[in-house]
């Protein structure tokens, strides 16, 4: 019996799951009529060029206002050079390019600090 309890919580945790990602799509796709499968791949790049501002001995505050602001500034590059191009298109062109615009950056992150996780202490006041 306690394997069945189980398996039911698990599932109604995993149904949950499913129903956020639903409704967060649904919300975003209907306000703003695009699908964004990329935005991950953004965030990817915040953290590592966090990562690399530290190792050029930039202070964890100082990187933590300078990093969002070049992330924002690249993204708003992209939107304008590869984004704003699919917004008349189909929705299936949407996904399309936003998805290969995260492989694309995954790849590029992947050539500059290679495929192995990396850590970092964390930051002291």
């Amino acid at each position: 019996m306690n394997v069945y309890l189980l398996q039911i919580v698990n599932g109604i945790g995993v149904g949950m799951l499913y129903f956020l990602l639903a409704v967060g799509l649904s919300i975003v796709f209907g306000l703003l009529r695009f699908v964004n499968f990329a935005h991950g791949a953004f965030y990817l790049l915040g953290a590592y060029f966090c990562y690399q501002a530290m190792q050029w001995s930039m202070s964890f505050w100082t990187a933590f206002v300078v990093v969002p602001i070049a992330v924002g500034a690249l993204a708003w590059v992209v939107e304008k050079l590869v984004l704003r191009h699919v917004y008349a298109q189909q929705h299936e062109f949407h996904i399309l390019a936003t998805v290969g615009l995260a492989l694309v950056v995954q790849e590029c992150a992947i050539l500059a600090w290679g495929r192995l996780a990396t850590t970092w202490p964390f930051p002291t006041s």
